[in-house]
């Protein structure tokens, strides 16, 4: 791939295992290669809307129409020999739009840092050094319909009870809209 430059489009989604990391992954790794990148918050075949954030919402962004003409436009474009600028269309959950940017994470982000502290949240404060155990508790779950067994449309309920028998760290809400990029750093 990247000794052709050949075009190349990806898809990926935010809720789809790890397609919307890897898709992004491959933009970055091949910077001199013609590039397009669409990731969404769809299931696997595209067909639903998966986002936990606006779960009322099933009906797919992009449409199943719209994807089969950026998939289809993109071939035909490649074909006849237009290369295409090198771009990024994401799906922002929660907001329920799409966004474009030629670069990853967006020019226009911030970096925001959070620890994990004592009281099993996130903070921007960095903490004192410090170590959380956990003992497994194999009866914690996250329930019959999360990403990995149910491909139609993930559901993620209530979590705080089975949460309480999981080692997990959270924030509290933002006081303004974020990019949050996962990753860990180890230092």
């Amino acid at each position: 791939m990247r000794r052709e430059k050949k075009p190349v489009q990806y898809w990926g989604s935010w809720i789809d295992c790890n397609t919307a990391e890897a898709a992004l992954s491959r933009f970055r790794s091949a910077p001199d290669v013609p590039a397009e990148l669409i990731i969404t918050a769809n299931t696997h075949g595209g067909e639903k809307r998966a986002d936990p954030l606006l779960p009322e919402i099933e009906a797919p962004m992009p449409t199943l129409a719209e994807q089969e003409r950026l998939t289809v436009g993109f071939a035909n474009r490649a074909l006849g020999g237009t290369v295409p600028d090198r771009r990024i269309r994401y799906y922002v959950l929660g907001a329920g739009e799409m966004r474009e940017t030629t670069a990853w994470p967006p020019p226009e982000s911030q970096r925001y840092r959070l620890y994990l502290d004592e009281f099993r949240s996130l903070d921007g404060r960095p903490p004192a050094p410090g170590l959380d155990s956990y003992e497994v508790d194999a009866s914690a779950s996250t329930g019959a319909s999360n990403r990995w067994c149910w491909i139609d449309r993930p559901s993620y309920p209530d979590r705080r009870d089975e949460d309480r028998r999981l080692l997990t760290y959270d924030s509290g809400p933002f006081d303004e809209d974020r990019l949050l990029v996962p990753g860990i750093t180890i230092g």
